[in-house]
């Protein structure tokens, strides 16, 4: 088995717009992780580049892919290529990886106008490059022992090199979920919904806390595309919203519309989740959410937050503030996902399941 060279830092994927978040993410979370270094981007670029002033060669469980909120894409850099040759891009890229065997290769860019032009050459990259580690006998697909060979595609001439072991990246090029909206939903919502349980639980939490029998309340529901991805997993919503819901999904028996405030209705009994699209101000969404949990009123929670415009990172941190009493029972967890926009997700659930 190959041993991994040192790295010396790592890049990031993000949503245009929000490299300063990330940045502000990286920095403290770089510093709590005893990693030290600085961060480079650039405003609109949708990716960000931390250089470590020490050599590693495992990237601290700390700064794997899932303890990240804005970041899509976490990878351990081996090195940069610039002013590579149209003719011969797969050389250097080897040098760099030297005998390395991987599991897989992923080509990505960012998530922009200027890296969705270059989605061809990813795709061509990564085919040629595949053949090649085949001749050299480097490339074992699937084999969970061995890396993954990460290649951020800038421009034609400019590629960052990765490598990242099982866990520490997201297994999606550039950090990005497709999925495919069921054409009778009745909104696009639910993509986020189903984006946030693969992304933000575990499969047996997933088989635990969605399953046939279970009931949630959804706040802010019309016209019911949570609602409607929660009860095809088998649950009984009371979805509690002034406006109409969909019939589509009023007509499925599972759903109890009741025309009120959010803000102010609560259940007389204990309900599996309390989930929660309001477009309201994150700080009052959070606390809340919060309330649902410590009054019993719900066992777990996900809900969006809103974002503003400016200060968006130390919004998010007050409002996860909010929570904070909650993390001695409550696993909690947030990610800005794909299908978020302005805002993003975020799960507590039970420290135990089945509790």
């Amino acid at each position: 088995m190959n041993t991994l060279k040192p790295f010396m830092g790592f890049y990031l994927l993000t949503r245009k717009g929000f490299e300063a978040e990330v940045a502000s993410e990286c920095n403290e979370l770089s510093a709590s992780n005893d990693l030290p270094g600085y961060v480079q981007t650039k405003p609109h670029t949708g990716y960000a580049v931390f250089r470590s002033f020490e050599s590693y060669k495992r990237l601290p469980n700390g700064l794997c892919f899932n303890n990240w909120i804005f970041a899509r894409q976490v990878v351990p850099l081996l090195g940069e290529c610039t002013g590579l040759s149209p003719d011969d891009r797969l050389s250097p890229i080897f040098e760099l990886l030297g005998t390395q065997a991987v599991s897989n290769i992923i080509a990505e860019t960012t998530d922009t106008n200027d890296g969705k032009a270059l989605s061809g050459l990813a795709r061509s990259l990564t085919n040629a490059a595949r053949q090649a580690l085949k001749k050299l006998n480097q490339y074992h697909e699937g084999d969970k022992r061995l890396p993954a060979l990460h290649l951020l595609i800038l421009d034609g001439d400019h590629i960052l090199v990765g490598l990242a072991s099982r866990g520490e990246a997201s297994p999606y090029a550039g950090g990005i979920m497709h999925l495919k909206l069921p054409k009778d939903a009745p909104s696009r919502a639910i993509l986020k919904l189903e984006e946030a349980a693969i992304s933000l639980l575990t499969p047996d939490e997933r088989a635990y806390w969605l399953r046939s029998g279970m009931s949630a309340v959804d706040l802010g529901a019309a016209p019911g595309g949570w609602t409607w991805w929660l009860v095809q997993q088998g649950l009984v919503v009371v979805a509690i919203d002034n406006a109409n819901m969909s019939e589509a999904v009023m007509q499925t028996g599972q759903v109890e519309h009741i025309r009120t405030d959010g803000f102010n209705w609560h259940p007389c009994h204990t309900n599996h989740w309390i989930c929660c699209d309001m477009v309201e101000q994150p700080q009052r969404v959070a606390p809340l959410m919060a309330t649902w949990l410590k009054e019993g009123w719900a066992q777990a929670a996900l809900f969006n937050l809103k974002l503003p415009m400016k200060k968006r990172y130390l919004m998010v941190q007050e409002c996860l503030a909010c929570l904070n009493d909650l993390r001695e029972t409550h696993h909690i967890r947030a990610q800005q996902l794909y299908h978020d926009r302005e805002e993003i997700t975020v799960v507590a659930l039970p420290n135990a399941t089945g509790a």
